[in-house]
């Protein structure tokens, strides 16, 4: 029943393309885009350990639009792979095509970050609105009734799942945009060989 929404493979297909190709080593890669991220978020939460109303606002938007941008995205490549030059070499060919195909699994994994980002936000935006206003009422009763242990553990909670959701989406934010320029330079290296300025380049 889960199949049509299981987003598992578009996971693996993207970690797949993670790789030095001298080397065939997959461990720099990941340091790099998941690691990388980790440090981020961490350097983020120290500086601002809850993400307020506000930056949820725009973190929200912007991934709403790169959302919006990313399918765009890959409509065009696959306009892109039936403009490939029929006299094109055939290796050169079939390089293009392993891009092309890299690429697209990319540009899809982006789009589930986006997706997965919007929802942490949702969460978060959901869990402070619920501090703001229900925990007060229940602070008050709680303390009208003498129940100060059970006020420290609420309020605990309400925080550890603020910075805990904060945290997510700012190691979210950090593999969207390491991956993002991924994509933006093999969609360069796509357009270079495809419209031939590779060469032109080369020669000048």
């Amino acid at each position: 029943m889960f199949e049509k929404i299981n987003v598992i493979e578009i996971c693996k297909r993207h970690l797949n393309t993670l790789y030095d190709a001298n080397s065939n080593e997959k461990k720099t890669d990941y340091g790099i885009f998941f690691g990388i991220p980790y440090i981020f978020a961490v350097l983020f939460l120290l500086l601002n350990p809850i993400i307020t109303g506000t930056l949820q606002t725009i973190i929200s938007t912007v991934f709403a639009i790169f959302t919006a941008l990313l399918l765009s995205l890959l409509l065009l490549l696959f306009t892109m792979s039936e403009k490939i030059p029929e006299n094109m070499d055939e290796d050169r060919k079939i390089k293009v095509l392993d891009v092309l195909k890299q690429t697209i699994y990319s540009i899809s994994f982006l789009i589930l970050i986006s997706i997965i980002s919007l929802i942490v936000i949702l969460f978060l935006a959901i869990i402070t609105a619920s501090y703001d206003t229900k925990y007060v009422v229940i602070i008050q009763l709680m303390n009208i009734v003498n129940i100060s242990l059970c006020v420290e553990i609420i309020t605990r909670i309400f925080i550890f799942l603020q910075i805990l959701f904060s945290f997510i989406s700012y190691y979210l934010l950090g593999i969207f945009l390491l991956t993002l320029l991924m994509v933006l330079k093999r969609v360069s290296i796509l357009l270079w060989t495809i419209l031939g300025l590779e060469n032109s380049d080369k020669s000048k």
